[in-house]
């Protein structure tokens, strides 16, 4: 049982990024959350996304080099990120709004890079 009166993280790479995504709407807008994802697929519209985050802490999204995931799915035009993308890169990282449809990569999808990206980072 979650005890809604205690701080919620909510996490995942992937389907499971998208599905912490959709957890966090179905929470009480009373609990403390916080939201980190790794390689999200675009899966609802910015209505959908500000209903969930509006007066919330906005999930922080992380997208590594030129992963396919996050850029899925451009031909749906509904469909979109749920805010800014931590593009991470060979130098380190940049804010992205969007996500290129070119010249993606599945092995930037690997979870495994995502962490090794993320303790290089932490790191210094």
């Amino acid at each position: 049982m979650l005890d809604f009166s205690k701080p919620i993280t909510l996490t995942g790479h992937s389907l499971g990024a998208v599905s912490a995504l959709i957890f966090a709407a179905l929470l009480p807008r009373s609990v403390d959350l916080t939201v980190v994802v790794f390689a999200p697929f675009q899966f609802a519209d910015t209505a959908f996304h500000k209903a969930t985050f509006d007066g919330r802490r906005p999930p922080l999204i992380f997208g590594r080099q030129r992963d396919f995931a996050p850029g899925w799915d451009h031909l749906d035009t509904r469909t979109c990120l749920a805010g800014p993308i931590c593009h991470l890169t060979d130098q380190g990282w940049e804010w992205a709004t969007a996500w290129p449809i070119y010249d993606e990569s599945e092995p930037d999808h690997s979870v495994t890079a995502y962490a090794a990206d993320v303790d290089r980072i932490c790191a210094g």
